[in-house]
C-alpha cells in the first residue's frame, strides 16, 4: 500500500512538472494590461507547466515595472528639477507592489522541475530589477497610513516589504540601506497587524522589529497585548504570564513587561506571588520604578501604610511626572497624621500632604488621570484651619 502511495504521488507531480498551455502561455507572452494578464494566468494556473508559469509571472514582472518606472522617473525627476509635473502616484505604489509579488511568485515556479523535469532557473535577474520597487513599498506605506486607507491597505505595502524580506528570492540582496528603517517598519506593520486583529502577523512582524535595537522594547511591549489576546480561561492566564515571565528574564528592563506580570498575577488573585516577583525585581533594580510604584499601591491596599508611603516616594524620587503617585503619596501621608500622637509629627505629615497634592495639581490641573480636588482641600483644612486664605482657595479648585 505504501509504495502504491508513492508511486501514486510521483505521478501527481509528473502530471503537474509536465502539464502544458502554450497558448495560453504565448497570449500572456503577448499582452500589454498588467490585471488582464493577472486574470487570464489564475484562471488557467492549474493548467501551466512550471516554466510557463515562471515564464506568466515574468511577463507580470515586465508589465508592472513599466508602470512602475514610467511614474517614478516623473517623481524622481520633479524632486530633482523641483517640478510639479502630473504622474499617477497611486498607479506607481500599485505597480510597485505588483511587481515584487510577481518576482517572489515568479521565483518560487522558476526554481521548480520545467515540463522536462528538469530545474533550470531563467529568471534569477529579476531580484535586481525589482529591488528599487520593493524599497518604494516603504513610502507607499507611509502613503497609505497617512492618507488614512485603512489597515488593509497599509499592511499590503508595509506587511509585503517585511514579508519579502525572508522570502528566498532576495536572500543575498544588500541590506545596508534597509538597515536604517526596518525595524521600525516592521514594528508599524505589526501594529496595524494587531489593529487588524491579525495577531499571526503582528506576532511575526514584533519578531522582526526586535532584531533593531531601538526598535525592540516597543515592540516587546506591542507583544505583551498581542500574548494578551484571546485569554478565556484561567489556564490561558497561567500559561501567559509564564511567558511574560520568559519575556522578563530576557528584558528585565520592559516596564509593560513587568507592569503586566504584576496585574496578571493580582487577577488570578495570587497577590503573594505578585509582590514576591516585586520584590525579586527591587533586589536586582532597587530604582526601578514600576516595581516601586506597584509595591507602593499593593501596600495600600493591604492597609500598609508606612511601607506603601515607603515604596510610593522611593517611586517618585525616581520619576517625578506622576500625578496619581503624588495623590497616593499624600493619601499615606493625611492616614499617617491621622495616627500620629504628637501634634507636630501629625503636622509634618500634613504638610508633607500638601506637598504632594499640590505637585499632583501642578501635574494633572484639569484632574484628567487622578482626582486630587477633595483630598487636597481636606489636608489644606487640617493644615491651616477652615477659614485660611489658602484653604478657601483649595475648596474653590477641587
Amino acid at each position: 500500500m505504501k509504495k502504491m502511495m508513492l508511486m501514486a504521488a510521483a505521478a501527481m507531480i509528473a502530471v503537474s512538472a509536465s502539464a502544458q498551455n502554450p497558448a495560453v502561455a504565448k497570449q500572456i507572452k503577448g499582452m500589454k494590461n498588467y490585471q488582464e494578464a493577472l486574470g487570464l494566468l489564475n484562471s488557467n494556473l492549474q493548467s501551466l507547466s512550471n516554466d510557463e508559469k515562471a515564464a506568466a509571472y515574468n511577463k507580470l514582472v515586465d508589465l508592472a515595472l513599466d508602470k512602475f518606472n514610467k511614474e517614478s522617473s516623473i517623481e524622481q525627476l520633479n524632486q530633482a528639477m523641483q517640478k510639479n509635473d502630473p504622474y499617477d502616484k497611486e498607479g506607481m505604489n500599485e505597480a510597485a507592489y505588483n511587481a515584487v509579488v510577481s518576482a517572489m511568485e515568479c521565483y518560487k515556479y522558476d526554481q521548480l522541475p520545467n515540463a522536462k523535469g528538469q530545474i533550470k532557473p531563467k529568471f534569477a535577474k529579476n531580484v535586481d530589477r525589482v529591488l528599487g520597487a520593493r524599497l518604494a513599498l516603504v513610502n507607499a506605506g507611509q502613503d497609505a497610513a497617512t492618507e488614512e486607507k485603512g489597515a488593509a491597505e497599509v499592511l499590503k505595502y508595509w506587511g509585503t516589504f517585511v514579508d519579502s524580506d525572508i522570502n528566498p528570492l532576495f536572500a543575498n540582496i544588500d541590506r545596508t540601506q534597509q538597515a536604517g528603517f526596518m525595524g521600525q517598519v516592521a514594528r508599524f506593520a505589526a501594529i496595524y497587524a494587531y489593529q487588524s486583529k491579525d495577531m499571526e502577523r503582528a506576532s511575526r512582524y514584533c519578531k522582526v522589529a526586535m532584531q533593531d535595537p531601538e526598535e525592540r522594547n516597543d515592540a516587546l511591549s506591542l507583544s505583551v497585548l498581542i500574548l494578551q489576546d484571546g485569554l478565556k480561561t484561567r489556564e490561558d492566564s497561567v500559561n501567559y504570564v509564564n511567558k511574560l515571565l520568559e519575556l522578563h528574564e530576557q528584558n528585565p528592563q520592559n516596564e509593560v513587561i513587568l507592569e503586566n506580570i504584576y496585574n496578571t498575577y493580582s487577577y488570578l488573585g495570587e497577590p503573594d506571588k505578585a509582590k514576591d516577583f516585586l520584590k525579586g525585581v527591587l533586589d536586582k533594580d532597587p530604582n526601578n520604578f514600576v516595581a516601586l510604584a506597584d509595591m507602593g499601591i499593593a501596600c495600600m491596599r493591604d492597609d500598609k501604610v508606612e511601607d506603601a508611603l515607603n515604596y510610593l516616594k522611593r517611586a517618585v524620587a525616581v520619576k517625578d511626572d506622576n500625578a496619581v503617585l503624588h495623590t497616593y503619596i499624600g493619601a499615606c501621608c493625611v492616614a499617617m497624621a491621622q495616627v500620629e500622637a504628637n501634634p507636630d509629627g501629625a503636622k509634618k505629615y500634613y504638610q508633607e500632604a500638601v506637598e504632594h497634592y499640590d505637585r499632583a495639581k501642578a501635574l494633572d490641573p484639569n484632574k484628567e488621570v487622578s482626582n486630587w480636588g477633595y483630598s487636597r482641600f481636606s489636608a489644606y483644612s487640617q493644615l491651616y484651619g477652615a477659614d485660611d486664605p489658602r484653604t478657601k482657595a483649595a475648596e474653590a479648585e477641587q
